[in-house]
């Protein structure tokens, strides 16, 4: 905390590990449509590792009855673990056609922006928007698009919950996020755009 104010500073930095799953080592599947056993793993593969930072400033107003946030990350993922078909390598020496490999990784950087708020005693208020710009150093889509697929850039969430009597309770809850791409099974390695989520609840909640 900065000392005669209601600011807290905070930051943090780590670094993270994961050994391969077996399954991605040594899994495989059988498919009754062709009589034929796949094999998916790779007993040669390296553990994920990824290091990350994030700093940022939580500001209390109006006798503590508001909350304002700011935080900006950073995510360096120095080599992941994938299940791969399109960018699968042609020498592979278990003569697999796909399966887990090892990938260089990406990163990921943004910001969190949030207000949480209690605008009167019965009433508490929650926002919250988040900015992520995430990309892969191998391509995910042919061989020019390196955007991380299935990811929003944009995502927003906000909570309203107000006391009618102190018994009945009502709470409005809604997310909703940005458009993302993929490229599934069948689009011939094109890029599709998906309209991302929203999704919005009524809670009436009587004791």
């Amino acid at each position: 905390f900065i000392e005669g104010s209601t600011t807290k500073a905070r930051f943090h930095a780590g670094n993270s590990y994961r050994a391969p799953a077996l399954y991605e080592r040594f899994g495989g599947s059988y498919s009754s449509f062709s009589s034929s056993y796949s094999y998916w793993g790779d007993p040669r593969l390296r553990p994920e590792r990824a290091v990350a930072i994030d700093g940022g400033v939580d500001q209390w107003l109006f006798d503590s009855s508001a909350q304002v946030s700011a935080t900006a990350f950073y995510t360096d993922l120095r080599e992941t673990i994938i299940f791969d078909f399109a960018n699968f390598p042609r020498d592979d020496p278990f003569g697999r056609f796909g399966g887990y490999r090892n990938s260089e990784g990406g990163t990921a950087k943004g910001v969190e922006l949030s207000l949480r708020a209690s605008p009167a005693a019965k009433t508490n208020l929650q926002v919250s928007y988040t900015f992520t710009d995430s990309t892969s150093q191998t391509p995910t889509i042919g061989d020019d698009f390196f955007g991380v697929l299935g990811l929003s850039r944009h995502m927003f969430t906000v909570m309203a919950s107000h006391w009618v009597t102190p018994q009945l309770n009502v709470t409005f809850d809604m997310f909703a996020a940005s458009e993302y791409s993929l490229s599934p099974f069948g689009a011939l390695g094109r890029q599709i755009l998906f309209t991302g989520p929203v999704k919005a609840d009524v809670v009436v909640r009587y004791e």
